[in-house]
C-alpha cells in the first residue's frame, strides 16, 4: 500500500494544474501594468511594462498564439518587454528554452488577449487591438 500511495502522490503532482507558478516555489508571478500602444496594425512595436519578468525566456501569449524567448529590461522601478508584432507567430509554446518546430498562428484583427508567462508563472491578461 505505501507504494500505491507514493504513486498517487506522484500522479497528483504530475497533473496538478498549478502551471509554472507551482514550479516557481514562491516567486511572484509576472504582472502587466501597461501595454503601449493599446492598438495598432501588424508590424507595431509593442512595449509591455510590468514586474516579475525574467531576464530572458519570457513568453508572450497573444491571441491564440505565442511569442517566445523574449528578454526583459529594467529601469525606473519597472521591467519592460519589447517586441514587434508579426503577422504569423507560433501556435504552441516549446518547452523550456528548447527551440522546436511549431504550427503557425495567424494574428487576427480585433481584440487579442495578451499575457506574459515565464518560470515565475503567468501574468494577468490585458487586451491589444489589432487594426487593419
Amino acid at each position: 500500500m505505501p507504494g500505491r500511495l507514493a504513486s498517487l502522490v506522484f500522479l497528483a503532482a504530475l497533473f496538478y494544474d498549478g502551471g509554472a507558478a507551482g514550479l516557481a516555489q514562491g516567486r511572484a508571478a509576472p504582472v502587466i501594468h501597461s501595454v503601449a500602444p493599446r492598438s495598432g496594425p501588424v508590424g507595431t512595436k509593442i512595449t509591455i511594462t510590468g514586474a516579475n519578468f525574467t531576464a530572458a525566456n519570457n513568453t508572450i501569449r497573444f491571441g491564440g498564439g505565442v511569442i517566445q524567448w523574449l528578454p526583459a529590461s529594467s529601469g525606473g522601478g519597472n521591467q519592460t518587454i519589447v517586441f514587434t508584432l508579426r503577422p504569423v507567430i507560433g501556435a504552441i509554446a516549446c518547452p523550456g528554452a528548447a527551440r522546436c518546430p511549431t504550427a503557425a498562428y495567424f494574428v487576427q484583427p480585433g481584440g487579442n488577449p495578451v499575457s506574459v508567462q515565464n518560470a515565475n508563472g503567468t501574468s494577468n491578461t490585458t487586451i491589444f487591438t489589432v487594426t487593419n
